[in-house]
């Protein structure tokens, strides 16, 4: 007894150790997961196009794939914006199903709300921020993105992407000075400094000059006199001037940006004088420099440097110039005012007196005269203008100023300027301004012919030069100017563009007519016009004509564009005066466009932006472009045409989805997942025996085409996972297992179906893990025990499934409808029979690559549809047992029947079987028949009659009938059915009474008798007819939590098993104590 007692003290005490242990595991537990995301919603940002020039906007993609069964509930998104964003970031539109809010804040960042996005399936936001040409430094731009649902673990799920901007300064300096100079003269260098754009067309990728100096060294040979602007400083030493550069005063620091105002750069004049002992032939180089670092961080000085010579001589050399006439307005309307220009420059070596002449043509009335410097500057020197009158008079004058006005000085025919002593080197511009007068034209209209002729008097002799021009006067002539824009955000498909459009008439105050609008559009073949939707901006001024002024007519263009007009009604004008007014339309994404900024050069016939162009529906219009595109369809590329070109962009949508239904061979259409909420009862219910399909569904739901698209079906069985990494180890419930007969039919899908015998194969294309740590991720390797159908040898054997559309290029819309039979087993995995209520659950994810613009491709996240589940249904309930008679009485030959007539419970599909199962004992076997007959007597029995002897098994109760009852088809649970002859009465046996056909559980159909039935047999395991409750209660849902639900199931696996253990112990003890 101490022995023994102190044996069961030694296991006692280690199963109460167990249990501490699993009780001190399970306090210790953590209830949450709130150390690592959530990996059933997972998020990707990839960069949009990348790179991109600074002053188009930075875009990326945001992708949220949901495997939470029932959905992700209540997600937030929130987008942070890359250092570079100089405005509010933009979520492109049409918005993706489910979306609630959008909310740019004032930082940039922007949040998303969802009310849920659908397991299975993923999401896709565009979301993009402008950046600043000139102030956005190139280098990358990092965005992060962070999603939370709530009925997630609580921790964002977080990923971030690089888009690179680029962008360089664009510095240039010209420097410009006189070719010749004489000791002892005065000179004048010109300097201008630009960072103008490089592509005038299209101003991206520029960037400003911080710390911007321009410098000027000073030749040997030469002493400053004075230099403008103010504010530079001198170093003798180093004949060095210096200027700080600053076009950004309202900036910090010194920064040279473009100019976009005349002179249209930074222009400096620098005076010396040429000491009197530099002796013939020097060449004297002045050399301009501006210098500045890249705006941004850690970036080198740039330096850009012109240099202009000078060559000394006392004279004797050449007399040599140049003319250039010009006039401002080609095309211009009577009384328009006009303007010739007229540049003119001493290149000889010597000073030379200028002689600048101009008969003045009839069609012109001039009205001023002015002499400047080509930087626009004042001439300083001495000058003249002398006038002759139509009546042959003549007036010289000596400008006071750097205009004067011919208008008082009557009716002129000619006029002439004189610049004594111009010296080499130098350009000067005279200007004659006016107005065109077709009064003296025939018919008011005409061409204008005009010539000027240059003399250059020097000591070396003379030079001439002659240069002429014309304009065209019409009675009426608008001036007009378009502009056209569209904000940069790109737009999904079905979303709009809102395009602005500017008509501008007479700019620069001319005097022009007024203009009476045609706007005609070359929509691009991504975009579809929408119809009716031109309509005038808020806040325009009273005279623009109203939307419903203008005809709409729209047509086919060429390289399937569309073609829109807009023309305003007669007396719907702009008027001149530099009068503009602004109107909007709309055009919407067609479907299935690629994603992508569209443009070029416009210059180019290929250009792939929107092009427009503006015309005047009654009057010529004059332009300095001519309609070479043909905008307006009218077949001619010379007449004039304002012409407008815009960019536009088109964001990505990338959705591959999948989607999984199951039938059962009791269902009458496919049932979707029981893991969403409130669709609990999306069971598929099959038989005993019978079947179970399965349908699934894989496509392209997006913008962008899709390829490598790949899915795995992880066949039901106890104890897979699931299929992506996000569910690998949710919680399998699955009871049974369901066997392939054959292969899969592809049903014309593009796609190659592999097989394996691995239930838990490798599938690195199902692996989210930001670092590829998944359990299945096999160093990126696909399993290679998948084999094409005719390599499978037994397909009860097949666990998963491998459709693998390889190269394929799946296209907007494009999807695929897959579908498979499988037969459920006759008994549970333990050989037991069904109870019924026994459920499988299938699973199947999908991942798959994007095209990128360029021809690249890029992954999706892989993505897993909400698991189905498959229930066995329990086989009918056999009829209760008739109570025993108080005495026996003998059993009588039943009458035969015509007709057999059922039982109360017949099986779905009874089947004849005449022979009976053999029993453990002795029992009458009834004689095969195709009619009905009589019943036997019983023969006796090796055991004891009337009373039945024990089974191990369940005894059917027989059913009451007045006839003969028909078999039953075989089943894995007993089912009463009808039998096409009679059935001997029971006879106590240790098993059921005897069946008419084998099966793999007991299912008799005995006959009744006047006889007394005996009671049913005691039976040590429970009858496998389950009672009600035990037959509908389904198994529970797969666990959708995360962390710690395995350890959860480990303590308590312990905890049943150290319970287990003490029972025994106890059992044990109670035994030896008896013994003892």
């Amino acid at each position: 007894m101490v022995l023994l007692a102190h044996r069961y003290r030694r296991a006692l005490g280690a199963a109460v150790a167990v249990l501490l242990t699993a009780l001190a595991a399970l306090a210790l537990a953590p209830h949450d997961s709130a150390a690592r995301a959530d990996a059933r919603m997972s998020v990707r940002l990839d960069p949009g196009t990348t790179p991109v020039p600074s002053g188009d906007h930075v875009t990326y993609n945001g992708f949220i794939q949901c495997s939470i069964p029932g959905d992700c509930q209540s997600v937030t998104v929130t987008f942070t914006p890359p250092p570079g964003a100089s405005g509010k970031g933009v979520i492109s539109q049409p918005y993706p199903p489910g979306i609630t809010g959008v909310t740019a804040h004032d930082d940039g960042s922007v949040t998303v709300t969802y009310s849920s996005i659908a397991s299975g399936q993923s999401s896709q936001l565009t979301v993009s921020w402008p950046t600043e040409d000139y102030w956005t430094p190139p280098g990358d731009q990092r965005a992060t993105m962070s999603a939370t649902a709530t009925n997630g673990d609580g921790t964002p799920s977080t990923d971030d992407a690089v888009v690179t901007v680029t962008a360089e300064p664009n510095p240039a300096v010209r420097k410009e000075g006189p070719s010749r100079a004489r000791p002892g003269e005065t000179i004048t260098y010109k300097v201008t400094a630009t960072n103008d754009p490089r592509n005038a067309n299209r101003p991206r990728g520029n960037l400003a000059l911080e710390n911007a100096v321009l410098t000027d060294v000073l030749p040997e040979g030469v002493d400053l006199v004075d230099a403008t602007p103010a504010g530079y400083t001198y170093d003798p030493a180093t004949r060095t001037i210096s200027w700080p550069v600053d076009t950004e005063p309202d900036r910090p620091g010194d920064q040279l940006a473009q100019v976009k105002t005349y002179p249209y750069g930074v222009v400096h004049e620098i005076r010396v004088k040429v000491r009197d002992g530099v002796a013939d032939g020097t060449t004297l180089t002045d050399t301009a420099t501006i210098s500045g670092d890249p705006f941004g961080p850690g970036t080198e000085e740039i330096t850009k440097s012109d240099t202009a010579d000078t060559v000394v001589g006392t004279g004797g050399g050449e007399v040599s110039g140049t003319l250039d006439k010009s006039v401002d307005t080609p095309l211009a309307a009577d009384g328009q005012r006009v303007s010739y220009v007229l540049r003119f420059a001493n290149t000889g070596t010597d000073p030379a007196d200028a002689r600048l002449g101009d008969t003045l043509p009839t069609g012109f009335t001039p009205q001023t005269l002015s002499l400047s410097t080509p930087s626009g500057g004042a001439y300083t020197g001495d000058w003249t203008v002398t006038v002759t009158r139509r009546d042959g008079t003549t007036e010289t004058i000596t400008p006071s100023g750097q205009t004067i006005d011919l208008s008082r000085l009557g009716d002129l025919v000619s006029v002439r300027v004189d610049v004594p002593g111009l010296a080499a080197g130098t350009s000067l511009i005279a200007q004659i301004g006016g107005s065109a007068d077709g009064s003296g034209l025939p018919g008011g209209s005409g061409d204008v012919d005009n010539c000027a002729r240059l003399n250059l008097t020097g000591a070396a002799g003379t030079a001439d030069e002659e240069s002429c021009t014309s304009f065209h006067i019409e009675p009426e002539v608008s001036q007009p100017e378009l502009t056209k824009s569209t904000d940069p955000t790109p737009v999904g498909p079905g979303g709009s563009h809102t395009w602005t459009v500017t008509l501008r008439n007479d700019r620069y105050r001319t005097g022009s007519s007024p203009l009476r609008p045609r706007f005609v559009d070359l929509v691009p073949r991504q975009l579809a016009y929408d119809k009716g939707s031109w309509t005038l901006a808020d806040g325009q001024p009273d005279y623009c004509p109203a939307a419903d002024r203008f005809t709409e007519t729209v047509s086919e263009g060429p390289d399937g564009r569309t073609r829109v007009e807009l023309t305003a009604a007669p007396g719907a004008e702009i008027p001149a005066d530099d009068s503009s007014c602004t109107y909007e339309f709309r055009t919407t994404v067609e479907p299935g466009v690629a994603s992508g900024t569209y443009g070029g050069s416009p210059d180019s016939a290929d250009y792939a932006g929107n092009r427009a162009g503006l015309y005047d529906a009654e009057r010529p219009i004059n332009t300095r472009r001519t309609d070479t595109h043909d905008i307006d369809g009218d077949g001619d590329t010379t007449e004039n045409v304002a012409e407008a070109t815009d960019d536009f962009a088109i964001a990505e949508s990338s959705a591959l989805f999948v989607t999984k239904e199951v039938k059962g061979d009791e269902d009458d259409a496919f049932k979707g997942s029981a893991e969403v909420p409130g669709k609990e009862d999306e069971v598929g219910r099959s038989t005993i025996g019978g079947t179970v399909e399965y349908r699934t569904v894989l496509g392209n739901m997006g913008n962008t085409d899709l390829t490598n698209v790949v899915a795995y079906d992880l066949l039901p069985a106890p104890g897979t996972y699931g299929v992506t990494s996000g569910r690998y180890e949710d919680d399998v419930t699955s009871q049974w297992r369901p066997t392939l007969t054959g292969p899969i039919g592809a049903g014309g899908a593009p796609v190659t179906i592999t097989y394996s015998e691995e239930p838990d194969p490798c599938r690195p294309e199902m692996d989210n893990t930001p670092d590829k740590s998944a359990p299945f991720q096999c160093e990126g390797e696909t399993d290679p025990s998948f084999v094409p159908a005719d390599d499978v040898t037994d397909w009860s054997r097949i666990r998963s499934i491998r459709f693998d559309f390889d190269g394929h290029v799946f296209s907007a819309g494009e999807r695929y409808t897959l579908r498979w039979l499988m037969e459920v087993p006759e008994r549970s995995p333990d050989g037991e029979p069904f109870e019924g209520g026994e459920r499988t659950w299938n699973k199947i994810a999908i991942s798959g690559d994007r095209r990128q613009p360029d021809g690249s491709t890029r992954g999706l996240l892989a993505t897993e549809a909400p698991w189905v589940v498959d229930e066995v249904q329990p086989s009918p309930s056999p009829s209760p047992s008739p109570s025993p008679s108080d005495s026996p009485s003998p059993s009588p030959s039943p009458s035969p029947s015509d007709s057999p007539s059922p039982s109360p419970s017949p099986s779905d599909s009874p089947s004849p079987s005449p022979s009976p199962s053999p029993s453990d004992s002795p029992s009458p076997s009834p004689s095969p028949s195709d009619s009905p007959s009589p019943s036997p007597s019983p023969s006796p029995s090796d055991s004891p009659s009337p009373s039945p002897s024990p089974s191990d098994s369940p005894s059917p109760s027989p059913s009451p009938s007045d006839s003969p009852s028909p078999s039953p088809s075989p089943s894995d649970s007993p089912s009463p059915s009808p039998s096409d002859s009679p059935s001997p009465s029971p006879s106590p046996s240790d098993s059921p009474s005897p069946s008419p056909s084998p099966s793999d559980s007991p299912s008799p159909s005995p006959s009744p008798s006047d006889s007394p039935s005996p009671s049913p047999s005691p039976s040590d395991s429970p009858s496998h007819s389950p009672s009600p409750s035990e037959s509908t209660r389904p198994p529970t849902l797969p666990d959708t939590g995360s962390g710690g639900a395995w350890l959860a199931s480990g303590i308590a696996a312990a905890l049943l098993a150290a319970g287990a253990l003490l029972a025994a112990i106890a059992r044990r003890r109670r035994e030896e104590q008896g013994h003892l």
